[in-house]
C-alpha cells in the first residue's frame, strides 16, 4: 500500500532532518503518477499534468497532517512546479480548512497559508512566469527559491539564471532573496 509524503510511517525521516537542520524538498515524479486518473495518450499529457499536482498533493498532506507543528524546525520546499499554484492553494486550502479543521486537521494552530508564509516552506519559481512579481506580493518574498536543477529540455539552460537575473518587474533585493539569501536559509547554508 502506498501512503502519501506525509504519513506517520514517515515521521521519523522528518523528526530526524528537523533535529540535523536538514531540508526536505519535494519533487514529483515527472512521470506517469496520475496517469490512473487521466488515462493519458501522451507524454505532454502526461508532463502537463504531473509536476503542479504532485506539489498540490504533496503540500496538502505535509500542511493538514500537523507535520509543521509537530517538527516547528522543518523545513520543507516544493521544488519544480513552478509558484503560481500557491495562491490559489493557500485559498482553497484555507476554505476547507475553515469548514472541516476542527475534525479532520486537529493538531494546527493556524489556518494553511499561515504555514506556507511560516519561513519553513519554500517554493521554487521559473525564471519566466509572468506571475511571480503578483504571487511574491501575495506571499511574501522570503519562500521564493530559483529552479536551479538544470539542464531541462524544457527549460532555458543555459540562460535561465540570466532571464531571471534579466527581470524589469522584480526589485534587485528580491533577486536576491530568490538567488541567494533564501536558497541559504532553506538549505541551512552560511
Amino acid at each position: 500500500r502506498s501512503h502519501n509524503v506525509a504519513h506517520r510511517d514517515f515521521w521519523p525521516f522528518y523528526e530526524e532532518c528537523a533535529k540535523q537542520g536538514v531540508a526536505v524538498a519535494f519533487h514529483a515524479s515527472g512521470s506517469d503518477t496520475l496517469d490512473p486518473l487521466g488515462h493519458f495518450e501522451n507524454f505532454l499529457q502526461i508532463h502537463t499534468c504531473s509536476h503542479a499536482p504532485e506539489q498540490l498533493l504533496a503540500c496538502t498532506a505535509v500542511i493538514y497532517s500537523g507535520l509543521l507543528e509537530k517538527y516547528r524546525d522543518l523545513r520543507v520546499a516544493f521544488l519544480e512546479a513552478g509558484i503560481g499554484w500557491v495562491p490559489f492553494w493557500m485559498e482553497h486550502m484555507d476554505e476547507e480548512y475553515e469548514f472541516r479543521g476542527e475534525w479532520d486537521a486537529p493538531s494546527l494552530t493556524k489556518k494553511p497559508s499561515e504555514y506556507i508564509t511560516s519561513k519553513n516552506i519554500f517554493v521554487a519559481c521559473e525564471p519566466e512566469e509572468r506571475l511571480l512579481p503578483e504571487t511574491m506580493r501575495l506571499i511574501g518574498s522570503d519562500c521564493v527559491v530559483f529552479a536551479s536543477d538544470y539542464p531541462h529540455w524544457d527549460g532555458s539552460f543555459p540562460d535561465s539564471l540570466f532571464e531571471l537575473e534579466g527581470r524589469e518587474d522584480l526589485t534587485d533585493e528580491q533577486k536576491h532573496q530568490i538567488l541567494i539569501d533564501n536558497p541559504k536559509r532553506l538549505y541551512g547554508l552560511k
